[in-house]
């Protein structure tokens, strides 16, 4: 079963939750009242998560006439770790022709990228696989040419670019919305993919797939594989809130962030430059921004002295 459509996303900007969301969705209105038993049995895993309509369980319904309207859907990122600079996104390659291109606060998709590269990298070099030095500390990741800041953003705006003239339908769907707004924006995905609309089942699917949730089955199913302890940095379902990357970077660090989005996000993505972003006001950050703006207002009364 050829998809027709895809989950686009940068690596960490929550595909693997909208993949969960439509997976539980699909089941929860073709499997009728096996629907919990065979999330259970067939869902709890990753297996299938990613194109839940080529389960043989699915697919066998929908070939026996059951309410269809579904098109195969498949996530992915298509993003490889190279040099911002060199980084080609190869949306030519994708043979879906509707996308909903998912996208976050880069600020939060860098950190995120950080303990999910940082956690797998000794166990990637040990297999010979390309990875960052194990003892890369997160100042030095947001730096990095080939996971960092620079490349995050160059990927977001290639596809920004790119996407509508490479597929028939182009969507842009915002983390931070699905977040604040999961079912209303989850059922704005559904029609744009062509698939039935039923309350029930979206409601149902929306619980079954809450991020605390999807968080326990992840640990769970950790605990049950591994002896060592469980590093909870290294989950897919790690913290998932918005501007959590605040709590994590020292003033520099952000301030470095703000600038590389500042000077090279596409303007399209303007809600996550620094001035339109929804910033968790505390009083160290309403401090920050008092001192910005009298050095602002110091160098406009310089400027019109030399004048």
């Amino acid at each position: 079963m050829v998809a027709n459509n895809l989950i686009l996303s940068a690596p960490k900007s929550g595909r693997t939750w909208l993949s969960y969301l439509y997976a539980y969705y699909a089941v929860y209105c073709l499997a009728g009242a096996r629907a919990e038993q065979f999330i259970d049995e067939e869902f709890t895993p990753t297996a299938h998560i990613y194109r839940p309509l080529e389960h043989p369980g699915l697919s066998g319904l929908l070939k026996r006439g059951e309410p269809h309207g579904w098109r195969p859907v498949r996530a992915a990122h298509h993003f490889a770790a190279q040099p911002y600079f060199q980084l080609r996104v190869e949306l030519f390659r994708v043979k879906e022709r509707s996308v909903v291109f998912l996208v976050r606060d880069p600020r939060d998709v860098v950190v995120s990228y950080f303990h999910h590269t940082m956690q797998r990298a000794g166990r990637a070099l040990a297999h010979g696989k390309p990875s960052l030095s194990a003892d890369v500390n997160l100042s030095e990741f947001l730096r990095s040419e080939t996971h960092g800041i620079r490349a995050i953003v160059a990927y977001m705006n290639q596809v920004m670019k790119g996407g509508p003239k490479a597929f028939e339908q182009f969507n842009i769907v915002a983390f931070e919305d699905l977040v604040t707004n999961t079912a209303d924006v989850f059922a704005g995905v559904l029609r744009w993919f062509g698939a039935p609309v039923h309350e029930d089942a979206l409601i149902r699917a929306v619980t079954r797939a809450s991020f605390e949730k999807l968080q326990r089955i992840e640990i769970a199913r950790r605990v049950r594989k591994q002896v060592d302890p469980l590093a909870l940095d290294a989950l897919r379902f790690r913290r998932g809130i918005p501007g959590g990357f605040r709590s994590e970077l020292n003033l520099a660090d952000i301030s470095y962030l703000d600038r590389v989005i500042e000077c090279h996000l596409s303007p399209e993505l303007g809600r996550y430059r620094s001035s339109s972003c929804n910033r968790i006001a505390t009083p160290f950050h309403r401090m920050t921004a008092r001192l910005r703006t009298c050095r602002k207002a110091i160098h406009c009364r310089l400027v019109a002295r030399k004048s």
